[in-house]
């Protein structure tokens, strides 16, 4: 799972999203980006999570 985050001058961050898929976050990581951008954060982070097989 990969967790997405808005970053401001790497002070602070807020959680915007979450993925299961890494390919489905490459296809909207243009548009993340620019509404960062948009909102005055200065950068687009991103936490990657192994899921657990059961």
């Amino acid at each position: 799972m990969i967790t997405v985050y808005f970053e401001y001058k790497h002070i602070y961050s807020e959680k915007v999203a979450t993925f299961e898929s890494e390919e489905l976050y490459h296809a909207c990581l243009p548009i993340l980006e620019k509404m960062a951008k948009k909102n005055n954060f200065t950068d687009v982070s991103e936490s990657y999570e192994e899921e657990e097989e059961v």
